[in-house]
């Protein structure tokens, strides 16, 4: 398996100057990782780790139930109904 990213903030093609040219530098092969379909990311993960709350990831994990998620920034109010769901570092 390997890891793939999405995050509706992050765009290659937006990064300018010298974020652009700090990426290129360090992170060459972010570009590769990166995904624009978060159901893409999903549909190919055996574990998904949540590092920002959006309504998009909510939906999309609420019909995940054989796939284990860790959730960084307690993505619901009340613990839900995942047997896989893991709350970390909230």
């Amino acid at each position: 398996r390997r890891v793939r990213i999405h995050d509706d903030n992050v765009s290659m093609a937006r990064l300018r100057g010298g974020n652009k040219a700090y990426i290129e530098a360090k992170l060459p092969h972010i570009s590769e990782l990166l995904v624009a379909d978060a159901r893409d990311v999903i549909d190919g993960a055996a574990v998904i780790i949540v590092g920002a709350a959006s309504p998009l990831y909510r939906e999309l994990l609420e019909q995940e139930r054989d796939k284990t998620v860790v959730d960084l920034v307690r993505l619901w109010d009340d613990t839900p109904d995942l047997p896989a769901y893991h709350g970390l570092c909230w």
